[in-house]
């Protein structure tokens, strides 16, 4: 749980990754990742209530829940930028294309004056 906390420290102070949505993916995962594993010392002999074990449970898997949603999300939203990427990179080639093959048949006429 101490390195995790340390992990999460370095990746707020020192911003290894170069994509700024990466670091925050970095810093929500290793967050909630500390979280649960301070739900698993709930389960131990820490906490003698069978019920309040149920109840601990029930937040456990909300906690698993909102860390597979909050990635999925940000797997889907970076497949489909990175769609809208290739779109837009192809249509500006296509664009070039179009421009070079006109200069190939049309080209300009230099006059000296």
């Amino acid at each position: 749980m101490f390195f995790d906390l340390m992990y999460c420290e370095f990746v707020l102070t020192i911003k290894p990754y170069e994509q700024r949505n990466v670091m925050y993916m970095e810093i929500v995962n290793e967050c909630l990742l500390a979280l649960m594993f301070y739900h698993m010392v709930l389960f131990s002999l820490f906490t003698t209530n069978d019920m309040t074990k149920y109840e601990f449970g029930n937040s456990f898997i909300s906690v698993i829940g909102i860390l597979m949603g909050v990635n999925i999300a940000f797997a889907v939203y970076s497949s489909v930028s990175d769609i809208r990427k290739r779109k837009r990179k192809e249509a500006l080639k296509k664009i070039y294309d179009e421009r070079m093959e006109y200069l190939k048949l049309n080209p300009p006429q230099l006059t000296k004056e």
